[in-house]
């Protein structure tokens, strides 16, 4: 029998993304005051673990902010319960971690908080600042991320090697596809949203698909409103042909176009919204599938070298994991997670002598410019202070105005420049791979069976800690009826 192949992962819940959080100093990292906590009364118990009305209301805030959306009173009742939910899988996580006495070590989870400021394009003082002003303490975050990557271990040593595939299923399948490889199929995310009583359900869905549609995170707002089964990964139902859906969501599919986002679709289980990520026919190549890997530069109008007071961890950040990798794909750069509104508006115009200065900076970089492996060296040459390494991304979850700045770019170019309000932003093609179109083969069929196998196995497990769990709610308006 082959070896296993490796996880395909949901991708990590970070701030504009996925449950994870940011932090860079031991006393960002302190838990929050006990007494604090006990002021705002409890929420809930797991196993005599307590979740405080606190916890509830920081994880709320975390929700909004990751989430792009505004906060209101309204939407906060809506989702309180879920959020509550959110909490008590998290402590049934924790709880399940410790009994298998299985450790997360600080570095590992301030790796993954680096690779989160980066892919952000912020330095984590910047991310601190940003959480803070909006009330959210760095304990809270940093706990999420801890549990999380604790959990990933557990499933990598718990249920990973109890997950077989069989040759006859691996066949079965190559069968289905080879069968239906001239037909196109659709990736995709999904909502879904109860239908209420006593509520106008049709207007609360119209109104999230609108701040889906002005930036609103898909990923991690499905994570918590969705009542499908794919809430779990983010909405995410993978690649599907059109005759697996219901003709309702069969006819709206077919007439998107990758990036756009359905008006609400009127189901026997509530309202569907989808997310179209892509579309494609085996066989063909697709330069949506085209893979850059990619250094970004951000050349400001400071120049000299890194103070002495600034940690290295906020200027070079370490190789990312294969969780963070794999969060990566769907949230750095992406059209699922757009820019930030003041994106959406032309930066002020720099100074005439500041742009000379910036642009002598470029051609500078442009004219040394060697390889990717030299390259934080020209940059520490160049007084360049911002040098992250983006990763490996596939054109088609590039956002618009990245897919047009390297879309066109070669092994070892440099991008023209995007103005901000400091300066210049460019990216670095370190290597670039052009999609040949998929082939069937029975490698590609088995990892595919093995990720969903193993998507299957991690919910049964928390279904089986939430059955053996005491749960005791303690409000009233949040206890499931």
């Amino acid at each position: 029998m082959p070896p296993h192949p490796a996880r395909s992962a949901a991708p990590l819940r970070s701030l504009f993304s996925a449950l994870a959080a940011l932090c860079f100093a031991l006393l960002c990292l302190a838990p929050v005051a006990a007494e604090a906590q006990d002021s705002q009364g409890i929420a809930a118990l797991v196993n005599d673990e307590v979740i405080s009305q606190y916890d509830l209301q920081q994880h709320l805030r975390l929700f909004y902010a990751s989430a792009n959306l505004p906060s209101n009173q309204e939407a906060d009742r809506a989702l309180e319960r879920r959020v509550l939910d959110g909490l008590i899988e998290q402590a049934l996580k924790r709880q399940a971690t410790q009994e298998w006495r299985i450790s997360v070590e600080r570095r590992e989870v301030l790796s993954g908080l680096n690779q989160m400021a980066a892919r952000n394009q912020m330095t984590l003082d910047q991310m601190r600042q940003f959480m803070e002003r909006r009330g959210i303490a760095f304990a809270t975050l940093y706990e999420q991320l801890r549990v999380q990557l604790a959990w990933d271990k557990f499933v990598q040593r718990g249920l990973v090697p109890r997950v077989v595939v069989g040759d006859d299923e691996v066949q079965d399948q190559l069968r289905r596809l080879e069968a239906s490889k001239d037909a196109p199929r659709y990736l995709v995310r999904e909502i879904l949203l109860p239908r209420e009583a006593g509520e106008d359900s049709l207007a609360r869905a119209n109104a999230l698909v609108q701040q889906l549609r002005q930036g609103g995170d898909f990923a991690l707002i499905a994570q918590q409103v969705s009542i499908a089964p794919s809430a779990a990964v983010g909405g995410d139902i993978g690649w599907v042909e059109l005759p697996q859906l219901p003709p309702v969501l069969r006819t709206a599919l077919g007439a998107m176009t990758p990036g756009e986002i359905s008006d609400p679709l009127s189901g026997k289980d509530g309202f569907h919204i989808l997310l179209l990520l892509n579309k494609e026919r085996y066989g063909e190549a697709n330069p949506l599938r085209n893979r850059f890997d990619l250094f970004r530069v951000h050349i400001s109008d400071k120049t000299g070298a890194r103070g002495q007071d600034e940690p290295e961890i906020t200027r070079r950040p370490p190789a990312p994991n294969w969780r963070t990798r794999v969060a990566r794909i769907w949230r750095t750069l992406t059209g699922q997670n757009p820019a930030p509104a003041a994106d959406a508006s032309e930066p002020p115009r720099l100074p005439a002598a500041q742009t000379a200065r910036l642009d002598e900076s470029l051609r500078a970089l442009k004219a040394q410019f060697q390889d990717c492996q030299s390259l934080p060296a020209l940059a520490d040459s160049l007084g360049i202070t911002e040098l992250n390494r983006v990763g490996v991304l596939p054109l088609g979850q590039l956002g618009e105005r990245y897919r047009q700045l390297v879309g066109g770019l070669q092994k070892g170019e440099i991008s023209e420049p995007l103005r901000d309000r400091d300066g210049y932003e460019v990216f670095v093609v370190c290597d670039r791979a052009d999609d040949v179109g998929v082939e069937l083969n029975s490698e590609m069929v088995r990892r595919n069976l093995f990720s969903n196998r193993i998507q299957m196995a991690e919910a049964q497990r928390l279904r089986s800690l939430r059955r053996r769990a005491v749960i005791e709610y303690r409000l009233a308006t949040l206890a499931p009826e």
